[in-house]
């Protein structure tokens, strides 16, 4: 069985707190015992002084029990803290592959209809008879959909992504700017989607005005 993070720590403090009471209750009677033999007068047994060492006892194992309280209380908070601190990363790695897997699937559409890439990278827009466009218009639909989850995750968990807010969302504003049709879906299915995507796709279509109207590769070796 593994051990839970802190379980070596609270044993070694737990150990330590079980020596300082065993050596307190060796002590008090050893000394007792020693000056009983060297000077009897201070330890003589009346009833006043054994009423006494009973109240010492009790003070001290009053002080014990308190000490050892508040050391389980320490540790008890660690051990929540670090479990907490684990479930917010698995949380984490759990939305991050989620979300890497859906970008890959992104990509591969792209890969297996590279017919479909100049709708989206290219600025190309449909005719009223070409063949694409059920196709086109279907992988719009999947693409709004990935890019509102994602918008979503982006402000749901704000420190989860506090450094790839930025690049995420302007790879989202490229695509609005590289697609009108993307755009024209969008605006067609206002209402299926959230107002943070919606603001996106404006930022992307004022970078189309301003030139950006397709993905720019490096150009080929001749």
């Amino acid at each position: 069985m593994t051990p839970t993070p802190g379980s070596l720590d609270i044993n070694i403090i737990i150990f330590i707190v079980l020596l300082v009471v065993a050596f307190l209750f060796i002590l008090i009677p050893a000394g007792l015992f020693f000056l009983l033999k060297r000077k009897p007068q201070y330890v003589a047994l009346e009833a006043i002084k054994v009423h006494e060492f009973i109240s010492l006892c009790i003070s001290v194992l009053y002080f014990i029990t308190v000490l050892i309280t508040l050391i389980l209380l320490i540790f008890q908070n660690k051990i929540i803290s670090m479990q907490t601190k684990y479930a917010l990363q698995s949380v984490e790695g759990s939305i991050y592959t989620g979300i890497t897997g859906q970008s890959l699937a992104q990509d591969e559409i792209f890969i297996n209809n590279p017919e479909m890439r100049p709708y989206f990278y290219a600025g190309k827009e449909l005719d009223h008879n070409d063949p694409l466009r059920q196709k086109v218009n279907a992988t719009s639909e999947y693409l709004l959909d990935f890019y509102d989850s994602l918008e979503g995750q982006l402000k749901k968990y704000p420190y989860l992504w506090i450094h790839e807010k930025r690049t995420w969302e302007a790879n989202l504003v490229d695509m609005f700017a590289w697609s009108p049709e993307l755009c024209r879906y969008l605006e067609a299915t206002r209402e299926w989607y959230s107002d943070e995507l919606y603001a996106l796709k404006e930022a992307g279509e004022r970078k189309r005005q301003q030139g950006f109207t397709q993905q720019i590769l490096p150009k080929e070796k001749p």
